[in-house]
Order: structure tokens, then sequence, then C-alpha cells
């Protein structure tokens, strides 16, 4: 700076002041270009990853309002009366969301079939804990099973089963799921029959025999509004299942009426 200063004597006052201004100039540009080279700091980084994931969550957000939607809707107005408009509108998304995340309304109903049975066989999970732990016997098992098969599983179930016997697209989307169900299913129901002496083929038979009065119980519901009626045809399902593992007397209603 000295040797700057001495190379500007013998200059008139203002070209020396002129000359110092702009060696200032010069030094501020320098220290402003560094920092715009500077490299992006690890707490910007940081903030790009948040930002990309709270869109996948948002992403993830929007496709399980459509599915929970869809499930309402299907049970609430039938495959043929659900449409996709309806759908975006009970979620509160846009037209343009839902063909975003779903190709079609076929998509959706195996997407949401998907998510209720998973939610469904969690559930039976949660029971067959029960049932080891001792908790839960044979007559709540099946009071449970007729609750859940008068609601949305069974008669969205319904809906869809129907719509497969004429879709091969959705009918070989849905054969995997449904087999996934049953074998949760199937974990508890063996449960029940341990040390019961029937061979692994009789505990399958039975239950499947028990799914079939239940599944046909809730189709007559449709039509028939009478829980005496279905009362007594479920204590008589657990007398006969109460026979096959040996409970006897007091452990079994004697009457229609649900215990």
């Amino acid at each position: 700076m000295a040797e700057a200063t001495a190379g500007r004597k013998g200059l008139p006052a203002r070209m020396q002041r002129d000359a110092v201004a702009g060696t200032k100039g010069q030094s501020k540009s320098a220290i402003s270009h560094s920092r715009h080279v500077q490299p992006a700091s690890p707490k910007a980084a940081r903030t790009t990853g948040t930002t990309r994931r709270s869109q996948e969550e948002r992403s993830s957000e929007t496709r399980l309002k459509l599915i929970d939607a869809t499930l309402e809707v299907l049970h609430e107005r039938g495959y043929a009366r659900t449409t996709t408009a309806d759908i975006a509108d009970l979620a509160g998304v846009s037209r343009g969301a839902l063909n975003h995340h779903f190709e079609s309304k076929d998509d959706l109903v195996a997407q949401a079939a998907s998510r209720m049975l998973r939610r469904s066989t969690d559930e039976i999970s949660a029971l067959a804990g029960d049932v080891k732990s001792g908790a839960l016997g044979l007559d709540a098992f099946l009071d449970r099973l007729w609750v859940m098969f008068q609601g949305q599983l069974f008669f969205v179930t319904l809906e869809y089963v129907t719509e497969a016997r004429h879709n091969p697209w959705l009918h070989g989307k849905l054969v995997p799921l449904v087999k996934d169900f049953h074998v949760a299913l199937d974990s508890i129901w063996h449960r029940f029959f341990e040390g019961s002496g029937l061979s692994t083929s009789e505990v399958e038979a039975t239950l499947n025999a028990t799914l079939c009065l239940i599944r046909g119980m809730g189709v007559q519901s449709v039509l028939r509004q009478d829980p005496r009626y279905f009362d007594g045809l479920l204590t008589m399902l657990k007398r006969d299942l109460a026979a096959k593992i040996g409970i006897t007397g007091k452990d079994m209603p004697l009457t229609g009426e649900r215990s």
C-alpha cells in the first residue's frame, strides 16, 4: 500500500483520491467473488435432503388418502358406481394428482384391497397373540370374525371379487393378496386345534367350512336383517367346533344369544 501511494506522488490531489478509491473497489469485488464461489455448506446439503424427504412424505400421504377414499366409496356405492372423480373428491385431491399416482380405477381398487387385507392381517395377528397367551378363546374369536364379516372387510371384498370374475387384470392382482390373508387366518386357526388329534388337512377343512358359513351369513345379511337368526347359526358353529376341540359345558353358550 505504501508503494502504491508513493507511485502516485506528483499526481493532482483529485486523481490521487480516484486511484485510492479504485483500489478499494477492486478489493471489495475480489472479496465478493470469492464468497460466491465457495462450496455449499453441509447445512445447505441437509436442507436439500430434508426437502426431498418431505416431498416423498407428501406423495405417500396423497396415495394413502386416495386408497382410503377408494375403500370408503367402494363400501358405500359398490364397484360399478365408484368413479375416480368421486374418489378424488372424497380424498380432497385433484384428478391430475390421482392420475399421477394411479393408472386406473382398477389399479386403485387393487391397492385399496391390499391395504385393507394387510390391516385385517395385522388384526388377526394380534388375535393370535391373545390366543397364545390364553386371553382369547374360541367363542371370542368367532365373535370377532363375524364382526369383521359384517363390515368394510367383507362388503368391499364382495365388490372386488364379483368384478374379478370378468376382469383378468384385477383377478391376477387379487389372488396373491387373498392368499396372504388366508395364511394369517391359518396361523391362528391351528392354535385352536393343537392337541385335538385332527390332521392338518382336517384342520384346514374345518377352517374353510367355517369361513364359508360366515361368508354366507354375510351375503344373506344384505337382504335379511335378523340378528337372532344369525346368532343361532353362530351358536351352532361354536358348538360344532368346540366338540372337535374338546371344549364342553360352561365354556360354550347354550342359547341363540351371542356371548
